[in-house]
């Protein structure tokens, strides 16, 4: 974001400002609402383990037969009935309230205008556009496109990025062409931009979330409403949801962000915001529900182990949470709020601050009707308005206040289930009936200005455990694993690339590479923790280079003709997702690394080749926690380079070429005890750089800041050594967090390679 003023009404022109100043009665009277039919575009959110069907009309998964929500996909069994996007809060003092619920659907396709105003005919903007990352990388390998990304509505504020190197501030951040740079194009009437597609051939690129991701544009003007009645808000909804291709409790997750745009004259005062959820997990007839209060979950699981019935999970039951990852923001001095991936100072983002179960019907505990009902129930209060009490179904079991119903955690069996839970609902034990639930997790209040923003994100994870209390603590387990991840934008720093040279050769070429001091992988020592993992088994550690060779500078695929990878019994590597099999789970196998397990060197000889023909080669680190239930593999940035063999006009000492032709053994060998008990061993790799002269080999202790500590020296006359990158071998002491133990290499008194550095 560009400011921390979340009130500075950047995204109205400047005359509707001037209106707002004396008429803004009358701009809210041309704001009514239209003449819309209901949406009817859907599309499916596929590719990970779960099967997710999406519509743009507020709801989720649910608008007439079939409800989809499957997890595991494929399988017979669904966790989710429904679930909808809930909001309300007050214009100059009256009730307003946008909320989807079954039937009740209050939002239609399309924008506002600069006025507020829904489109004439809702229809023109009835899609879902859902674009996957093979779809961008297909697109740039063979110039094919998919509908929905040749369409992708950069104009409607669908996220896109902007060609690199443009010159343009494209997100009006005042820097100009920084990494990922995004188009912003919201402060632009609506007339000018609302034709404006995607420009692919001129460098865009659909911003996507995830591995797969679909966008929309609703409004809440677009007709009367037919359920909760109450005038229009005036809200425009940028909806995304979006997945991962990976495996573990990611791979078992779906994710969704919404940004609600306000176009009315007045500020949204008092606004409460939720999520409301028919789960049906399964059988829904045994389900409970519950509140982690420190999490922000809200959550379904089996009141039993045996989710019976041909609709049910069967044994063990899994357990399905919502998790609040992102809520609004208030201001509040000296904290920082998240919104998309910038961080607004003096503001924070509110978590989930009330969670409410109901069953159907039409007491005062069940089914909201009225716009009234449903504020309530986002403010964490019983229709009447009366507040949740502890113990038993949420009321008039106690005159204790609360704003969650049975936070309590059921622990692992019906001995450790807290007070106050569906296991232990009165503090001695006693269990709830078990039934078809519905809850509403809330957040608020906050408040929108005319011409600005509210963001939220939230994810559904799902796990299954031994039993059904297992499944609690494992789905809460993945709960923490989402928002962590969401945290850290769903991104951890790859290993970085190398520094490649190449050298051209008779029939052939060498590469050689390395990595400089400043690089997270300096010495191969790239270790870091995944976000994507549980804290148990989260190291992802270096383990080698992959070697790929392109058949044009325009192939992005390109052939991995060699991999050099550390000596640690890791080779083969392999992923999947879980699919249903004759009604069984089994996980289909790809193969995400095939190293061969001979030690990691740091150059490659291709030879072969066809002088004065030009080849292009690219050079890969990667990291790998092969035993992880989640990612197992971290691949950093390609460094490609091209060469054309020829004959060389170079006078190269014999002994040299022979060095290099002889990997028998080793042409260099250099240790000292005391100094870790590091060695070095090396080959010649390529005969033209060598020169004549005494070559040493220093060690010392480098300690990540760069101190070195100790030093010693070794000489050895009359042999030579390729310093950059033709190392085979160095054994090192310690990790990223420690010092480890490195060398400096020198011919007579050139340093030509420095490890101080």
């Amino acid at each position: 974001m560009e400011s921390t003023n979340m009130s500075n009404l950047k995204y109205l022109p400047p005359l509707i400002l001037l209106v707002a100043l004396g008429l803004g009665a009358v701009l809210e009277a041309s704001a009514q609402v239209g003449t819309c039919t209901s949406p009817l575009a859907e599309s499916y959110l596929d590719i990970n383990n779960v099967r997710a069907r999406i519509f743009n009309n507020g709801n989720l998964f649910w608008r007439g037969s079939p409800h989809v929500y499957n997890v595991p996909k494929g399988g017979g069994a669904q966790a989710i009935f429904t679930s909808g996007i809930w909001i309300g809060g007050k214009v100059d003092g009256q009730l307003r309230v946008a909320a989807a619920r079954y039937g009740s659907y209050h939002f239609w396709a399309g924008p506002l205008d600069d006025y507020g105003a829904p489109p004439a005919d809702c229809a023109d903007f009835d899609r879902l556009y859902k674009v996957s990352i093979d779809d961008i990388q297909d697109y740039e390998s063979t110039g094919v496109t998919t509908p929905d990304l040749r369409d992708w509505p950069t104009g409607l504020g669908a996220p896109t990025y902007a060609p690199p190197g443009n010159g343009v501030d494209d997100d009006g951040d005042g820097e100009i062409d920084e990494a990922g740079e995004t188009i912003f194009v919201m402060d632009q009437p609506l007339a000018q931009r609302v034709d404006r597609v995607i420009d692919l051939a001129g460098g865009e690129r659909p911003a996507i979330l995830g591995d797969q991701s679909i966008w929309w544009v609703m409004n809440d003007r677009g007709n009367e409403r037919n359920g909760a009645s109450s005038p229009p808000i005036g809200l425009e909804v940028h909806a995304t949801a979006f997945a991962f291709r990976t495996g573990g409790d990611i791979g078992n997750a779906t994710l969704y962000k919404y940004d609600f745009y306000y176009r009315g004259i007045w500020p949204f005062t008092d606004v409460h915001m939720a999520i409301f959820a028919d789960p049906d997990l399964g059988n829904f007839q045994d389900d409970w529900v519950g509140s982690d209060t420190t999490l922000g979950v809200g959550y379904v699981w089996n009141s039993d182990n045996d989710d019976e019935g041909s609709d049910g999970y069967g044994s063990p039951p899994p357990a399905a949470g919502y998790d609040f990852l992102q809520g609004p923001i208030v201001p509040s001095p000296g904290d920082s709020a998240k919104v998309s991936t910038e961080w607004v100072q003096d503001f924070k983002n509110l978590k989930m601050t009330s969670f409410l179960f109901y069953q159907g019907g039409g007491g005062v505990t069940e089914d909201p009707s009225t716009a009234s009902d449903h504020y309530n129930y986002m403010r964490g209060r019983w229709k009447d308005g009366k507040c949740i009490t502890k113990g038993w179904y949420g009321r008039d079991f106690s005159e204790v206040c609360t704003a969650y119903i049975f936070p309590g955690d059921p622990g692992v069996s019906d001995d450790t289930c807290q007070y106050w839970s569906e296991c232990n609902s009165d503090g001695v034990g006693t269990n709830n009936q078990a039934a078809d639930r519905r809850f509403v997790m809330g957040t608020g209040p906050f408040m929108i200005e005319p011409g600005d923003f509210q963001q939220i994100a939230y994810g559904i994870v799902w796990a299954r455990g031994t039993d059904n209390f297992d499944s609690v603590q494992k789905m809460k387990g993945a709960s923490a694993l989402a928002q962590a991840a969401y945290d850290n934008d769903f991104q951890f720093s790859a290993p970085a690339a190398p520094q490649v040279t190449v050298t051209a050769v008779d029939k052939g070429a060498i590469l050689e590479w390395t990595n400089s001091p400043q690089s997270n992988n300096f010495l191969e020592s790239y270790r870091i923790e995944d976000p994507f993992a549980r804290e148990d088994n989260n190291i992802v550690e270096f383990e080698g280079y992959e070697v790929i060779q392109y058949s044009s500078a325009l192939d992005q695929v390109g052939v991995t003709v060699a991999v050099y990878d550390v000596i640690n019994g890791v080779a083969r590597i392999v992923d999947g997702i879980q699919l249903i099999v004759d009604g069984l789970i089994e996980e289909e196998q790809v193969v995400v690394a095939n190293g061969t397990d001979r030690g990691v060197q740091d150059f490659h000889v291709a030879s072969g080749l066809t002088n004065y023909t030009t080849y292009h080669f690219g050079v890969q680190a990667y990291a790998q926690n092969y035993d992880s239930p989640g990612r197992k593999i971290s691949r950093g940035p390609v460094t490609r380079v091209s060469v054309t063999p020829t004959r060389s006009t170079l006078e190269i000492a014999p002994a040299a070429i022979a060095a290099a032709e002889d990997f028998s053994s080793a042409d260099f060998v250099a240790n000292k005890d005391g100094i870790g008990d590091g060695f070095v061993i090396a080959d010649i790799v390529n005969p033209a750089r060598v020169k004549e002269g005494m070559y040493s080999v220093e060690f010392f202790e480098h300690e990540v800041t760069g101190k070195v500590l100790n030093s010693a020296t070794v000489e050895e006359e009359g042999k030579v050594v390729d310093p950059i990158g033709a190392v085979e071998a160095i054994q090192k002491a310690g990790d990223i967090d420690a010092a480890v133990i490195t060398y400096s290499v020198k011919r007579d008194d050139a340093v030509l390679f420095d490890g101080r550095s």
